[in-house]
């Protein structure tokens, strides 16, 4: 089975209770900007040309940045791949995570290690050496997925939807998973650790890699996770072991090495690199997982955040009514929700690709792509005639009705017919969301993310047969043209998500620093756009911005 919809990067537009209006000369809407109806003030409008360019990545930062009023609780993404675009070829993504003791000083078993160094000193027969010893390690990073339906019967597998798994889901795959060994810093010591430490795309895990956890064939599995674990109770005529007593939405399940696990935490019970989070980060500081598909075509998005190590272990115990030791089972967990982050590793690109991204504003097409890919550069004031409009209405005064940028997709190109639902449009200056992103009308709808934004735009729009992305920069040249403010370059990008307007850091080829949206760091896909410098034939899918505005009759 092979997943191509998703409900992370792909949520149904909901027409219902969302009024869309339409622009023309006569029929226009005012979407909150000045408008102006009377015999002595004329509507116009006029279409100018705009220069763009392609912006070659070099790395990107991939670790999220929480505790942001802004981000509505947006669940941290990030993936595993070994995939070739049908555009830009082959990349690769693996992934790095501090982990977190469930809590501390942990204590294995029923009594601290303080208890067990006196066993055999008094006359207390509770008081034994515990002999904690590891079972069974687990590590687990569920799928992006949803119950589909319910069962009469409580002891079977609940049906679920899977989503962001993408490619060859039925191969097996090579996964390895490796303890890394990189201090991972909270922050900067080279900015006096005044900010938050950084982490790239680019990062070079080689020399960190070192005990093998896990390295092994892997099938995915897309059903949820049921367990028996429970005793039967001879009081009883149920027998309670025949009923589930856990379960797990889908997920990567993988056995790690129990030994490293016995003698890096169950042995360290009372040290002081349990004692708190920050000696244990320093102690154990992180893994690697990676993955080879056979046919380099598999990418997933999983559900990072909820991921976990899972170790199990038996210990004795003292039954003080048979007056015997015992075996008791119990569990412990190490958490991912600290710092994370994904590597990418990408081929070189096509010649196509490459020549568009050397042309300049020359470039005829637009290449975008997530991860550590290609953004595109928008500069408005680009031609003469939209210099000297923008000096004309600041001395006329004119009204802006309404500005669109307009981007056409390049369906006819090979590759490039999975068109994402949305671009993001931002202030590539400044690094930060444009005017009309802050003050939309609609802002977010979390329930449908595709209904959030609505005048903002950026949504695909093919009903006419011609596959476009509108945006609306109306306040924006507003600003321009009467706050005086400065007509920067603008950046465009795919997105994972509309809601996260974090603007993070990124380098180009040529190691100078730019402005990325977070959500392009984590979509999967692609997209080609018509450029500045196209065809004769095609010039009417060339990137434009169209303008309305007011002006008095003369």
């Amino acid at each position: 089975m092979i997943f191509k919809k998703s409900y992370v990067l792909k949520t149904l537009l909901i027409l219902s209770g969302v009024i869309f209006f339409t622009s023309c000369e006569k029929d226009f809407n005012t979407l909150g900007v000045d408008l102006v109806e009377d015999a002595n003030f004329d509507v116009k409008k006029q279409v100018y040309e705009v220069n763009a360019s392609n912006v070659n990545l070099a790395s990107v930062r991939t670790d999220f940045m929480p505790n942001d009023p802004n981000t509505l609780n947006l669940v941290p993404t990030y993936q595993l791949s070994d995939y070739t675009d049908a555009v830009f070829g082959k990349s690769k993504a693996s992934f790095i995570t501090q982990l977190s003791l469930e809590l501390t000083p942990p204590t294995f078993g029923n009594l601290s290690a303080a208890d067990e160094a006196n066993a055999g000193a008094g006359d207390d027969p509770a008081v034994i050496n515990e002999n904690e010893r590891v079972t069974k390690v687990y590590l687990d990073i569920p799928f992006f997925s949803t119950v589909s339906d319910t069962l009469d019967d409580d002891n079977l597998p609940r049906p679920y939807d899977v989503d962001s798994v993408f490619g060859d889901v039925q191969t097996p795959f090579t996964v390895t998973v490796q303890e890394y060994t990189k201090y991972l810093r909270d922050r900067d010591p080279q900015s006096n650790f005044q900010r938050i430490q950084e982490y790239f795309s680019d990062e070079d895990a080689q020399p960190f890699l070192s005990t093998v956890l896990f390295s092994g064939d892997y099938r995915l599995n897309f059903e949820e996770l049921i367990f028996f674990d429970n005793e039967d109770d001879p009081d009883t005529e149920e027998d309670e072991s025949q009923n589930v007593s856990s379960r797990f939405s889908p997920r990567i399940r993988l056995e790690l090495d129990s030994q490293f696990f016995q003698e890096r935490i169950l042995d360290k019970e009372g040290d002081d690199v349990l004692s708190n989070q920050e000696l244990f980060r320093d102690y154990l500081r992180g893994i690697y997982i990676g993955i080879d598909h056979p046919s380099d075509n598999l990418k997933m998005l999983l559900r990072t955040n909820d991921g976990n190590i899972t170790i199990k272990y038996d210990y004795d115990t003292y039954n003080a009514e048979t007056e015997a030791v015992e075996v008791a089972r119990d569990s412990f967990s190490l958490n991912f929700q600290t710092k994370n982050f994904n590597i990418y590793e990408e081929e070189p690109y096509p010649m196509e690709v490459m020549d568009a991204v050397t042309a300049g504003v020359g470039a005829d097409r637009l290449y975008l792509k997530g991860e550590s890919g290609t953004i595109a550069k928008v500069d408005l004031s680009a031609g003469q005639d939209m210099e000297a409009f923008l000096n004309e209405a600041r001395a006329n005064e004119w009204l802006i009705n309404e500005a669109n940028l307009i981007f056409y997709a390049d369906d006819q190109l090979t590759g490039n017919q999975n068109l994402p639902d949305r671009l993001f449009l931002y202030d590539f200056e400044n690094s930060e969301v444009l005017v009309d992103y802050r003050t939309d009308a609609v802002g977010p709808v979390t329930t449908f993310p595709n209904s959030s934004y609505l005048y903002y735009g950026g949504l695909l729009d093919d009903e006419d047969g011609t596959p476009k992305y509108k945006f609306r920069v109306t306040e924006h040249i507003k600003n321009i043209i009467s706050n005086d403010s400065t007509n920067v370059n603008l950046g465009l990008s795919v997105t994972s998500n509309i809601f996260n307007s974090f603007v993070v850091s990124a380098f180009d080829q040529d190691g100078s620093k730019v402005s990325v949206p977070q959500g392009a760091a984590a979509y999967p896909y692609s997209v080609v756009l018509y450029g500045a410098n196209v065809s004769a034939e095609d010039q009417a899918k060339r990137v434009k911005l169209e303008l309305i505005y007011t002006e008095p009759k003369k």
